[in-house]
């Protein structure tokens, strides 16, 4: 009992712990093995797999609901400002240009008419590769006449 009272208080006080003798024991002389990087490589191989095999899985199953919510599309936006914007969305083919602040959504304009949505989607088309500025396209917008809209 006495000496394994003294090994503890030996560990406590000084902290280092006595290793075993390891004069006898035969070492290898090169510790890296293609074996087992071969082994550790399929080993992660096989995690990947099954963790994109999961995920494919549950793209599936939920059939991609996550992606892109009720139709919902940013098309763009031009900031007026800080924290104040205005942006141009579409959902369930309809376009709508919207005001934005720190504190508030306004909606500015709707437009429902396919042949309107037809002439302005080119132009963010043009807009997007830089040719057209986003600012040009809400004026564009906002010259169109509203009895237009009506006929």
């Amino acid at each position: 009992m006495s000496l394994i009272f003294q090994k503890f208080f030996l560990i406590a006080m000084t902290g280092v712990v006595a290793l075993p003798d390891t004069s006898g024991i035969a070492l290898p002389e090169n510790i890296f093995s293609w074996w087992q990087l071969l082994k550790t490589g399929a080993v992660l191989a096989l995690v990947l797999a099954l963790i994109w095999a999961t995920l494919w899985a549950f793209k599936r199953v939920t059939g991609n609901k996550f992606a892109n919510p009720s139709g919902l599309k940013v098309i763009g936006g031009i900031a007026l400002g800080t924290r104040r914007s205005i942006q141009l969305v579409m959902i369930a083919e309809k376009l709508y240009v919207l005001g934005l602040t720190d504190s508030n959504i306004s909606l500015i304009d709707k437009i429902d008419d396919p042949d309107e949505i037809a002439k302005i989607l080119p132009s963010l088309s043009k807009a997007s590769s830089g040719d057209l500025p986003f600012a040009k396209i809400l004026q564009r917008i906002k010259n169109t006449n509203p009895t237009e809209k009506a006929e």
